[in-house]
């Protein structure tokens, strides 16, 4: 008896190992990376560049663990964009595609990626803008994997080009009507789904009322010819 429950205690170690290092023990682990983010992002606006540097060098191994447990379409993406990391870290573009995957709601993690990123393109230097929308796009393409942004990086490199009060303002309209553009489509998809089942509904409801009339029906000639 003992020996059978030694066995049992070293298979649920090995088997909630796993489960410790993809999910976090007490704190869960959505609330691990947010603060992970929290202090990497801090660093960085503190100027603290060393610090914010080893803080992400010290979580790649578990950000490596935890990319190992997502699905093969999210690991493909992860590869990609780390394809030309530096050293042990991430690039921005993977840092970035990891923080939104490991949000509760990823559309809702793009959006507000997306709104930060317009409220910096009055301010940030319009090199910069360009370069960060190169790490944010192909994140935003995943998540919206029908999304167009041609219309989007057009007025981008406008900005580029001609970096002016008036291009800045036409790219965060851009960016506006690209946010209003993701959320119409989920809308009119849901519609879509709810016209689809008022319809079957309808002829569910229209096939039974006639099912009680065409028996009755049966049953009347069936007394007459007999």
């Amino acid at each position: 008896m003992g020996q059978v429950c030694k066995v049992v205690f070293i298979s649920l170690i090995f088997t909630l190992m796993p489960l410790s290092l993809h999910g976090g023990w007490g704190e869960g682990a959505q609330e691990q990376w947010e603060r992970f983010y929290s202090q990497y992002r801090s660093l960085l606006h503190d100027g603290k560049t060393e610090a914010a540097e080893r803080l992400l060098h010290s979580r790649w191994p578990d950000m490596e663990t935890y990319m190992s447990g997502v699905s093969e379409e999210d690991r493909a993406v992860w590869e990609d964009l780390n394809m030309y990391q530096d050293g042990d870290r991430p690039t921005e573009a993977a840092l970035l595609f990891f923080e939104v995957i490991t949000a509760p709601d990823r559309e809702t993690a793009v959006e507000q990626k997306l709104a930060a990123f317009r409220e910096g393109l009055s301010s940030t230097p319009a090199e910069q803008v360009l370069l960060d929308w190169e790490d944010l796009e192909p994140v935003v393409m995943h998540v919206y994997d029908s999304v167009d942004t041609k219309q989007l990086r057009e007025a981008l490199e406008q900005h580029h080009l001609q970096p002016t009060t008036d291009t800045a303002a036409s790219a965060s309209a851009m960016v506006d009507a690209f946010v209003q553009g993701t959320d119409e489509g989920v809308s009119l998809t849901g519609m879509a789904a709810g016209v689809g089942g008022f319809i079957l509904a309808v002829l569910f409801y229209v096939g039974v009322r006639k099912h009680p009339s065409r028996s009755k029906i049966r049953h009347t000639i069936k007394e007459h010819n007999s």
